[in-house]
């Protein structure tokens, strides 16, 4: 069995949570020597991240980082140019997903196919995280996971809960049919998302099952209503006689408060939120704002489960956030900044990003329009080829102007 710490990229899918450079190089260190045997990190979210990640890879924790990105080339050269070895590329590998993103299921699985190869042949270690896979065909992805497994041999396959709408009873059948398929060599592991409350018992649901390692969030934090929580993932795998080799059961309670207090909180219990409550439908990581607008945009209900809870779903923007956060309010954001061109989505993302690296908070879009009204921030310049990220001084927001929760 083998442990895969999630939390200093989930975690920060938390609307409240943004952990610094400095807190997360001190707290890896202490992840790994609890027992970690990987750090899930992505660096495409901000040079800062980029950063961290060279730093780390230039050092002992080499092999224990774990880089996540896109089926993008370029993020796959960003990694390689930190020094990265360990890859976890993520992809959709359901209809409604694969309908999502315009192409039908051998055309998708011919890219994916084609872009994992060009990152193996890069010389990276392979991973592969299929988003939103319980709710797929369940044929369809065990031969695309067959497809595949000559690139992820030695690595893992993980069939991830994106939306958290499964239980474990099905959950626990939908891994055993993926466990008992899967292709030679290759390790099955869970990620669990947490919106019907259900992500612990997934997570212990899918090891039962035969999958042979767990990917989850010191704290449950994660976005909306968090991912499952490591320390009482790794306990209550314990207490039916699942230990993992390595882990030090004895420092989870410590690293948690540590982890739970840099995030901002008073330490344990740390939940994003009950499920039930308008936080835990609050999305701001890019994947998911993009399957919010997707949603939307086929006309479909969110995927996600806020209306049976009352609640709406609510988009914010951050340091997590990808144009998908932007374009989701295309309409609202319009008359303030004319069309939305890719151009302009990309500046004024990665203007909302450091702004609130620095602020250390998400914005809802009352506030980008606010901030965009009073010219601190900006949609774009006259002068394109001098265009470069510029952001006002934090000093010059209103700090009266809070999120409203």
């Amino acid at each position: 069995m083998k442990w895969y710490e999630d939390v200093l990229r989930e975690g920060e899918q938390n609307p409240n949570v943004i952990l610094s450079k400095s807190q997360k190089a001190e707290l890896i260190p202490k992840i790994i020597d609890a027992g970690a045997d990987a750090v899930v990190l992505m660096p495409a979210v901000h040079f800062t991240e980029e950063q961290l990640v060279k730093e780390l890879c230039d050092g002992p924790y080499r092999d224990r980082i774990c880089v996540t990105t896109m089926l993008r080339e370029s993020q796959f050269k960003q990694a390689k140019y930190i020094g990265a070895t360990r890859l976890i590329p993520f992809a959709p590998v359901s209809d409604r997903m694969i309908k999502y993103m315009g192409v039908d299921r051998d055309s998708h699985l011919k890219k994916v196919k084609n872009k994992l190869k060009t990152a193996y042949d890069m010389g990276f270690r392979l991973d592969f995280a299929a988003l939103d896979a319980p709710n797929g065909n369940l044929d369809y992805e065990i031969g695309f996971f067959k497809e595949i497994g000559s690139y992820i041999r030695g690595g893992t396959i993980l069939p991830c809960d994106t939306v958290g709408g499964t239980d474990p009873d099905s959950y626990e059948m939908f891994i055993s049919e993926i466990v008992k398929n899967a292709p030679d060599g290759v390790n099955i592991g869970v990620h669990c998302h947490n919106d019907r409350g259900m992500a612990n018992k997934n997570t212990v649901a899918g090891v039962n099952s035969g999958a042979t390692v767990v990917d989850t969030s010191i704290g449950g934090l994660g976005d909306r209503a968090g991912n499952a929580d490591t320390e009482e993932v790794l306990f209550a795998l314990k207490e039916e006689g699942i230990v993992l080799p390595g882990v030090k059961y004895e420092k989870l309670h410590e690293l948690s408060n540590e982890v739970c207090l840099a995030a901002g909180r008073e330490g344990k219990p740390a939940k994003p939120a009950e499920v039930g409550s308008p936080e835990a439908f609050y999305t701001i990581a890019g994947i998911h704002a993009w399957i919010l607008e997707q949603s939307r945009k086929f006309k479909e209900p969110s995927p996600f489960l806020a209306r049976e809870y009352g609640q709406k779903d609510v988009v914010l923007l951050g340091k997590t956030m990808g144009n998908s956060n932007i374009r989701y309010y295309e309409d609202e954001l319009k008359p303030l900044v004319g069309e939305l061109t890719a151009l302009k989505c990309t500046y004024l993302r990665d203007q909302i990003k450091t702004l609130s690296i620095a602020q250390k908070r998400p914005y809802t879009i009352d506030e980008i329009k606010y901030l965009l009204k009073k010219g601190i921030l900006i949609a774009h310049l006259n002068n394109l080829e001098a265009q470069k990220i510029k952001v006002t001084s934090v000093e010059e927001v209103d700090q009266s102007y809070h999120r409203p929760w």
